[in-house]
């Protein structure tokens, strides 16, 4: 239902004035652009989020097997690093990229891949905390079972 909602409302937001001015040359003309712009669109932000989920998987098992204590320490540094600004984290990476050596020219392939990676180490707190906090709700005797059964890895990589 979420993820449905989430795919279903940008593409009633395309698809509502493609409806009301569908006689238009205007958007006829601009239909290949619309349509590239929203693929490109997915790609990167899909991109971005599998590299958040990476990036989130060592708090993602700080969280779920911390201490109270220590979870809410861990959480308060997500919150810090989530509610700094992207541009933030796009001047800093340019900065490192520039000190490392790396030229990169604007909008190449490089470029793209820098903004979905600065995108990428902004958003890795949402990913962190709810997989975090929704491991850390499974049940403690079931965990100890699967740890039984089989290796501290193979778990924390099922439970993930």
């Amino acid at each position: 239902m979420v993820l449905a909602t989430i795919l279903g409302l940008p593409g009633i937001w395309l698809i509502l004035p493609l409806l009301r001015h569908g006689g238009s040359l205007a958007w006829g003309n601009l239909l290949p652009a619309v349509a590239e712009l929203t693929v490109r669109t997915i790609i990167y932000s899909t991109l971005a989020t599998v590299m958040a989920f990476v990036l989130a998987a060592p708090a993602i098992m700080v969280l779920a097997r911390a201490s109270s204590e220590t979870m809410v320490s861990v959480f308060g540094i997500l919150l810090c690093a989530l509610l700094q600004s992207p541009v933030i984290y796009l001047y800093g990476w340019s900065q490192f990229f520039r000190i490392v050596g790396m030229n990169i020219v604007p909008q190449s392939p490089a470029d793209v891949l820098r903004c979905i990676f600065t995108l990428a180490t902004w958003l890795w707190p949402i990913p962190a905390a709810a997989v975090g906090l929704a491991l850390r709700a499974l049940d403690r005797d079931t965990i100890d079972a699967a740890r039984l059964d089989g290796g501290q890895r193979r778990v924390a990589f099922h439970q993930l």
